[in-house]
């Protein structure tokens, strides 16, 4: 027996000698004008928690503006037009965040600045983001921007486009996505004493399970003011979801796949892997509670630790998912942003494609 693990010990010392780390690049300034320039080459250490996501994934598009100082959060792929919209921020605020905009083919085509409306360029943190018609949805922690999805593909490289609305929600705003016309608004919740003690959205499952964050959801329409239904919206923009459902801690992004599965991305620390959930539809069946939102019943689904179908083990830094064309699922990092990039585990500088129903 002891031959054995000795064996086995051997065999990851000599993996991960001939694999070595790899070389990393970092721009020395910060730029809005952008490039597809890769900042990680060689491969990586293997990563025995990585073995079966790596035997179903593989590498997409480098991600734009890595070696210019951009940090990428939200990823959405827009089927209508046959692209991917990425957006993001600049660590010290100097430049504007911006969306990215990379063809069905994985090419840069622009990036485009955010003009506030109060006319000042946008600086904040961009989270997730996500198309519907014409509506470009930003999360940006304490509202949702809207931008014109038109504007964008009209606009120059490192050209601005003007923010159109800010949406209100009654939880904070980390993570967005569109899937099959509804619109879906995140909260992000730490696992940390602070974030708990302050969490203002608290549920209990009949079993005892507690739950400190939940996702909104809008049904969406095409004739409705920026895509909202005209009973879902006021004219300062407050929203009141049609439904909602928990969520677990550490929430950077979510999809539904095909089945009606909600998929949750949850990012941890620079050594540690990321982590992806799969639960069941839990729409399906009736709500497990009715909160009032803006005086007006809502249903809340909870996501129980019984509707789990899936936990995986992912690279470091995981942002965003959004579902390709093809049913197959791309994710997003930040883990070769000049911001983390020596310091994480696995910087990866390409968006990765994953075939997440084959695990």
């Amino acid at each position: 027996m002891l031959s054995k693990i000795f064996t086995f010990i051997t065999t990851i010392i000599f993996a991960l000698s001939i694999y070595g780390a790899p070389t990393l690049t970092v721009g020395t300034e910060t730029s809005t004008k952008l490039t597809q320039t890769e900042v990680v080459s060689g491969k990586l250490p293997v990563d025995l928690q990585l073995s079966q996501f790596n035997k179903h994934s593989e590498e997409g598009f480098v991600i734009p503006g890595l070696y210019e100082g951009f940090i990428p959060q939200g990823l959405f792929y827009n089927e209508e037009n046959d692209i991917f919209l990425i957006s993001g921020y600049y660590k010290e605020k100097a430049q504007p965040s911006r969306v990215i905009v990379v063809d069905g083919e994985g090419n840069f085509v622009k990036s485009v600045g955010c003009t506030t409306l109060g006319g000042k360029k946008a600086t904040g943190h961009f989270g997730g983001i996500a198309a519907f018609k014409d509506n470009v949805y930003v999360a940006t922690t304490s509202v949702t921007h809207v931008l014109s999805l038109e504007e964008i593909l009209s606009a120059e490289d490192d050209g601005y486009v003007d923010i159109k609305k800010e949406l209100y929600t009654d939880t904070t705003c980390s993570y967005v996505n569109v899937c099959d016309g509804v619109l879906y608004i995140g909260e992000f919740t730490d696992i940390n004493v602070d974030d708990i003690k302050g969490a203002t959205n608290i549920y209990t499952s009949k079993l005892g399970e507690k739950f400190f964050s939940r996702c909104n959801a809008f049904v969406l329409d095409e004739n409705g003011a920026y895509g909202i239904k005209a009973d879902r919206i006021d004219e300062d923009g407050n929203l009141t979801p049609d439904f909602a459902v928990t969520t677990p801690f550490k929430i950077q992004g979510m999809t539904r796949l095909a089945d009606g599965s909600f998929v949750f991305t949850a990012s941890s620390t620079a050594i540690t892997n990321s982590r992806v959930y799969k639960y069941k539809d839990v729409t399906k069946g009736e709500a497990d509670e009715i909160i009032k939102v803006n005086g007006i019943d809502v249903p809340l689904y909870y996501c129980e630790m019984l509707d789990k179908t899936g936990y995986y083990r992912v690279p470091t830094f995981l942002e965003e998912i959004t579902v390709y064309k093809d049913g197959s699922v791309y994710i997003i990092t930040e883990s070769a942003a000049s911001t983390y990039i020596k310091e994480s585990k696995n910087p990866i500088d390409n968006v990765i494609k994953w075939d997440i129903e084959a695990m």
